[in-house]
């Protein structure tokens, strides 16, 4: 009888040990669960995991390792004895590598053929791939790697505890690529926040409205593809009435082209104020950017002008931009072409001067290439033939209601068509006066 209720006692107290191990096992799952939806940044993910399966698995050194691109793992988390982090994690990285191969938790034991420092393993190690939920183990979905290294009370690690680094290590991984989608998010919010304030600057530095001219009337209108344009406009009157028009559009759309765009608009007002003729602030500008239009592989088409109100006198210079189109009284259109390469092409290109008399009732439209290569839904283009019917039909209308029938046109043409190009359009009307009061 006495050996009886020692054995049914031992048996017990068996039972008692086991169901201890399963609760912290299960306390530490819960916590995790709990833990790993809250924390959100990767190596508080997995020191916090590391710390909790510590507390369960009787591991001497446990570490959380993530791939890296050039090959090999980086340590995000470790924890363990002092003084043997350096050998152990060499040990873990090389367990790492059969753990992914395997694509699932693997044990290695003391003795085992794997070398370290040119000595067979000395510990047991047990390692574990961490995926995201639901993906197959593979190189390309790897989260990561978790591994213990040593243990407290054995020469190996148990198929119960595997099971258990198993589980944990599927409950990091998620918890890492949750971290990893919360990082992206943030930085992307962080980007559109400076590309919002890109796009504020930029805008500032358009012309708020045209200049009040007697004889001649003037509006503008830009709207970017993206947040941040590589199209841009200006107006610079000078002190003898006349005004000094310049469309331009750097190749491509974006943060990139935008910060070109803001230096361009930087040199051609300078240049635009020195030069002797456009042509040569032209040849200036291209001067001054071209090393860094190169470095860049960048390039910008400009269109510029030079109107003298008095004597109706348009004088231009192109840079491989778009032709400006002339609309006269009696509704024909002339092209306003002049021969040049966009700027960044050649280092010091040739750039012809050209001039039109305009009279009375006049009109020039300046444009980018945007406009003339909106896409409608069916893959057509707006195309210049659309353009110079829309401006003949303009008639005698505003030069700010010129461009609104432009945008509007090209708007149309597009329907639901996303704008995959900036649009910047620049009309000028020579006219006998024009009214000094500023528009709303």
């Amino acid at each position: 009888m006495n050996a009886e209720l020692s054995a049914l006692r031992s048996d017990v107290e068996s039972l008692t040990v086991e169901l201890l191990d399963r609760y912290e096992e299960i306390t530490l799952l819960y916590d995790l669960a709990k833990e790993m939806g809250v924390v959100v940044d990767l190596e508080g993910a997995a020191a916090t995991a590391l710390r909790r399966s510590l507390q369960v698995i009787p591991a001497l050194f446990g570490i959380v390792l993530v791939g890296r691109r050039s090959g090999g793992f980086t340590t995000v988390a470790a924890c363990g004895e002092a003084g043997t982090e350096d050998s152990r994690s060499a040990i873990a990285c090389l367990a790492a590598t059969e753990a992914v191969r395997a694509g699932s938790p693997i044990t290695v034991n003391a003795g085992h053929p794997l070398v370290v420092g040119g000595r067979p393993l000395e510990e047991p190690v047990l390692v574990a791939p961490l995926t995201v939920s639901g993906a197959a183990t593979t190189e390309a979905n790897l989260v990561g790697v978790l591994a213990f290294v040593g243990h407290a009370d054995s020469d190996r690690f148990s198929a119960a505890e595997a099971q258990l680094c198993g589980v944990v290590a599927g409950q990091l991984g998620q918890g890492m690529e949750n971290a990893r989608v919360v990082k992206q998010l943030r930085e992307k919010d962080r980007l559109e926040a400076d590309l919002d304030v890109a796009a504020g600057i930029q805008g500032s530095l358009l012309p708020g409205h045209p200049p009040l001219l007697h004889g001649a009337q003037l509006a503008a209108a830009c709207l970017p593809a993206a947040q941040v344009g590589g199209d841009y406009f200006d107006f610079l009157p000078d002190t003898h009435g006349a005004v000094s028009i310049v469309v331009a559009d750097v190749a491509g759309h974006g943060l990139g082209p935008g910060l070109i765009m803001v230096m361009a608009r930087s040199v051609f007002r300078a240049e635009l104020r020195h030069a002797t003729s456009l042509a040569a602030a032209l040849q200036a500008t291209n001067a001054v950017m071209w090393d860094d239009l190169v470095a860049t592989e960048a390039f910008i088409t400009v269109f510029v002008a030079r109107y003298q109100p008095d004597t109706r006198i348009l004088q231009y210079a192109d840079a491989g931009h778009q032709p400006a189109l002339l609309r006269h009284l009696d509704g024909s259109i002339e092209e306003l072409t002049s021969d040049g390469l966009p700027l960044g092409i050649l280092t010091s290109p040739p750039y012809q001067l050209s001039s039109r008399q305009l009279d009375h009732g006049d009109a020039v439209l300046i444009f980018s290439d945007g406009v003339v290569e909106a896409s409608a839904p069916d893959g057509g283009v707006y195309g210049i033939g659309r353009l110079k019917t829309m401006f003949e039909r303009c008639g005698q209308a505003s030069a700010a209601d010129v461009v609104a029938h432009v945008l509007a046109g090209v708007a149309e043409f597009q329907g639901a068509t996303i704008q995959d190009d900036d649009i910047t359009v620049v009309v000028l009307r020579a006219s006998d006066a024009q009214s000094m009061k500023e528009p709303a």
